[in-house]
């Protein structure tokens, strides 16, 4: 399998960056076997002795959820939306970190 990547001068990340980006390979047999396995390739991955480096899955994953709690918090639709410069001290003085944990939790429960 390898040496088809070495014949054609293909780097692995070249070739799974390319069919897992490119609509025409949306539904391709490889590309459908990737993403069924994702997790377990994820795991092995993170898993690797040389993978805990600055982009280790474990810290992209970190990275991808922090980003989905600043969108859910900045989304007016849910009632989440905060922001510091219109909010006065009353509000603060009622914000509750239970509540916005309920909220995000049922956010998440009707996205999934």
């Amino acid at each position: 399998m390898l040496e088809v990547l070495q014949l054609t001068n293909t780097m692995a990340t070249q070739f799974l960056l390319s069919i897992l980006t490119l609509e025409q390979y949306n539904h391709h047999l490889i590309v459908l076997d990737l993403l069924s396995d994702a997790c377990d390739i994820l795991f092995t991955f993170d898993k690797h002795p040389l993978s805990h480096s600055a982009n280790s899955v474990t810290e992209i994953a970190t990275m991808e959820y922090a980003r989905e709690v600043c969108f859910l918090l900045s989304d007016e639709e849910n009632g989440l939306h905060f922001n510091v410069s219109h909010t006065s001290l009353t509000q603060l003085e009622k914000f509750l970190v239970e509540d916005v944990a309920k909220m995000m939790h049922t956010v998440m429960l009707v996205r999934s």
